[in-house]
This record gives C-alpha cells, sequence and structure tokens, in this order.
C-alpha cells in the first residue's frame, strides 16, 4: 500500500493559553511520501513539517532549513529544554545500530550532536519517549526488537544518551506525561492506560482504534490535557484488517473516547513532540506545553530506504 509516513513530533498550540478551543499545530519529522515516487523516480524530502488541526486544509509545511534527501530519524523521541532528542535505529534485528540524535529547535531544527549507542542494545528500542516535568526526566517505552508482545520503562539520559531499563510493562504504542508528570499509554490493542512509574496500570478504556507494528507516537496538550495521537492502523472494528489509515487522533484521558483531528488520504504518519509553557518569560506565547515538559514524538520507520518493519531503517 503507497503511503504517507509522517513522523509527528510536535504539538504546538496557536491559541494563547485560555484559549482552548483553538487549533494546534503539530511538528513532525516526515519519513516517507507517496508523492516522491509518483515520478517512478523517488526524490525524498525528509525534514521537520508541521499541520495545523482545525483549518480544514491538512497541509504539511517544512520548516525551513531541516528538509533534504538525507533521513536521520526513524524512531521515536521528545522535546525538553529547546532541544529534540530523537532515535535512530539502523539495521535489522540481526544486527543493528542505535543512535540518539539531538536537534537544536530554536536554531532550524539543526542536528547538533550524535550519541552512538551501540549494536543490538535492546533497552534502546523506544516506541516512544516522553518528557516528564515534574522529575524532569525523560521516559520511554521500549521492546525487543521486531516484537510488540512485551516491554520495559526506561529512562534516558539527555547529557550522554544513554537508556536505564527500570521495570517490565506491557507494550505501548504511545507513552506521554501530562503536566502533573503522570504517564498515560496506549497498548497494541489500542487501550488507553494510566501508567505507573513501576510499570503497573490501570485501563481506562479502547480508543477504537489499533495501532499497526509501524512507529506511533503521542503527546499531551496541558491546556486541555488532551493526549494527541500520531495514529497508523486499524479500526478496532475492522477484524480481517483490510484497510489501513493514517490520522491525527485526539483522545480524552477520562474515557479513551477518540476523535479524528486530521485524516491523511495518502497516509502520512507521525509522533507527537513537546512544546513550551506560555506563562514562562522567553518562550513563544504560541507554544502549549512547557519548555520542560510536553513533547513527543515520535517513532517513524523507514520505509524508503529499506522497508523493514519495526521502525527501524
Amino acid at each position: 500500500m503507497r503511503a504517507w509516513a509522517f513522523l509527528l513530533l510536535a504539538l504546538v498550540a496557536t491559541a494563547t493559553a485560555w484559549a482552548d478551543s483553538r487549533p494546534v499545530t503539530l511538528y513532525g519529522y516526515l519519513y516517507y511520501s507517496d508523492a516522491w515516487s509518483d515520478s517512478g523516480r523517488p526524490v525524498p524530502y525528509y525534514g521537520f513539517y508541521h499541520i495545523t488541526t482545525g483549518d480544514g486544509s491538512n497541509a504539511l509545511q517544512g520548516c525551513e532549513g531541516s528538509v533534504s534527501s538525507d533521513q536521520v530519524v526513524s524512531n521515536s523521541g521528545c522535546y525538553w529544554d529547546g532541544k529534540y532528542y530523537a532515535m535512530d535505529i539502523l539495521g535489522s534485528y540481526r544486527n543493528y545500530q542505535s543512535y540518539l540524535r539531538v536537534f537544536d529547535v530554536k536554531d532550524g531544527w539543526k542536528q547538533v550532536q550524535t550519541f552512538d549507542l551501540g549494536t543490538k542494545q535492546e533497552e534502546t528500542v523506544a516506541s516512544d519517549m516522553t518528557y516528564e516535568p515534574i522529575e524532569g526526566k525523560i521516559w520511554a517505552a521500549t521492546r525487543p526488537f521486531g516484537n510488540t508482545e512485551q516491554g520495559w520503562l526506561a529512562t534516558v539520559d539527555p547529557a550522554t544518551g544513554k537508556f536505564t531499563r527500570l521495570c517490565s510493562s506491557r507494550f505501548y504504542a504511545v507513552l506521554a506525561a501530562d503536566s502533573k508528570g503522570q504517564l498515560w499509554g496506549i497498548s497494541r490493542e489500542g487501550d488507553l492506560y494510566r501508567v505507573e512509574k513501576d510499570g503497573t496500570d490501570t485501563k481506562i478504556g479502547n480508543t477504537g482504534y489499533v495501532p499497526n507494528d509501524l512507529a506511533q507516537g503521542g503527546t499531551i496538550d496541558f491546556r486541555t490535557n488532551t493526549l494527541y495521537w500520531a495514529w497508523k492502523g486499524f479500526l478496532a472494528k475492522d477484524t480481517w484488517r483490510e484497510n489501513c489509515y493514517s490520522q491525527i487522533l485526539a483522545i480524552d484521558l477520562t474515557t479513551a473516547k477518540a476523535t479524528k483531528v486530521v485524516e491523511f488520504s495518502r497516509q502520512e504518519q507521525r509522533t507527537p513532540r513537546c512544546t513550551r509553557r506560555p506563562q514562562r518569560p522567553g518562550l513563544h506565547t504560541d507554544y502549549a506545553g512547557s519548555e520542560d515538559g510536553q513533547r513527543h514524538l515520535h517513532h517513524a520507520r523507514r520505509h524508503l530506504r529499506t522497508g523493514a518493519d519495526d521502525g527501524q531503517r
């Protein structure tokens, strides 16, 4: 199936902090598009893009200076303190290499650092990452390469890129922290969970949407406490898994109800990333999360280079 694939990295409100009903702007990394191969000669335009919900256009706009023919992000990521931290995993399950790449958001998404995390480091295969603003830590939902049947929670040191596995958990396609430091996850069945930091969780309900095994991701808008999910997969009622969709969904954390916000006709895929708190001096008032919290990203798979499963390229 031909598709767009958009790694949604950022959730940014175009509204002020008190205007909660206004649209939000989502930033992400585009790693595949049908349009690139429409001519029969693939011409990739990888890079960071943004889209505004609610304006009816569904149009992706490239962030100036970030778009090129080189793909540098393939997995999850999160925003913290002006930087975006993104995983890039190269290879196959037999022999893969993990890198944590750091981008300066304020300087046109310029890549400023890369941490080489080693070969076949299972704890670095992050399905999603999030910045937790109360403890001030980056958390990751990790899993075995190519496996969605088990998972672990880990923390990530932004100074070294080191992943520290803390406890077993179920597999979460999405992991996002709210403004109070509570973690939330979406499972491979499309269930929303309130996730504790010891790996236990409480099911809130089913969203009605099931993620496929490609990279997903989510982020929570601190103004509205809404989880935005960069979803690609199947409707829960589609038991035969015949039709695959790509959408941005808004998830109600109290009920797990999902509302379609953006639909991509060519199946873009994305994962949300963080934002900055408008109340803080020196920070742009158009951002809605917090410089020290909110984030996301997420994930992606390197479709065009290898077509490999599991978000790797």
